[in-house]
């Protein structure tokens, strides 16, 4: 499908920890379904090693380390960052979506996370 003269809107798929990007059979439905639905679709490769997490009262979890969240979710989504993906594709001469058109993005275990 080709993108109208204004372009198409970016979705992200961001994969959980230990995954590799594009080769799971949900990354290439959820990618193939957003591209038929007019979106440039990209599959993000990031640093998914485990972040930590510790166990509080009632077995319930929570999380030790936001830097790692932050830092992972700055590197993909921070316009400002000449190498974050959203930089990478919506801005400069090789840009490829039109983020004013909308990020749609999801992801599974950690990349649903960030």
């Amino acid at each position: 499908l080709a993108c109208p003269d204004e372009g198409c809107p970016l979705y992200v798929w961001i994969d959980g920890t230990g995954q590799d990007p594009y080769q799971e059979k949900p990354d290439q439905f959820y990618m193939m379904e957003m591209l038929k639905r007019g979106f440039v679709a990209v599959n993000v490769e990031y640093d998914n090693s485990m972040i930590d997490y510790g166990s509080g009262c009632a077995g319930k979890f929570y999380l030790l380390d936001f830097h790692g969240f932050t830092h992972k979710a700055q590197e993909i989504f921070d316009g400002t960052v000449a190498d974050s993906v959203v930089s990478q594709m919506c801005d400069g001469p090789n840009a490829i979506a039109n983020c004013n058109l909308g990020i749609a993005a999801h992801g599974w275990s950690q990349g649903a996370h960030i």
